[in-house]
């Protein structure tokens, strides 16, 4: 997967590593949001927290100061 590493370490793919990183970001969320529903299916409670969390990592690709 791309920009996964630069997701896992920083919470977001930022626009200096991929012009759309917002795109790729929101798309990492939602998977991690989808994993952590599984992982609570099988019992994983850790790797559903853990999941969870990263899924809300969304939001450190939005400025909320920025100005259109």
């Amino acid at each position: 997967m791309q920009y996964l590493d630069h997701y896992l370490q920083y919470g977001y793919v930022s626009s200096d590593a991929e012009e759309e990183g917002a795109s790729f970001t929101v798309t990492y969320a939602y998977d991690d949001y989808l994993l952590s529903g599984i992982s609570t299916l099988l019992g994983k409670s850790s790797d559903a927290k853990s999941a969870l969390a990263r899924s809300q990592r969304w939001r450190e690709s939005i400025s909320l100061g920025a100005s259109t």
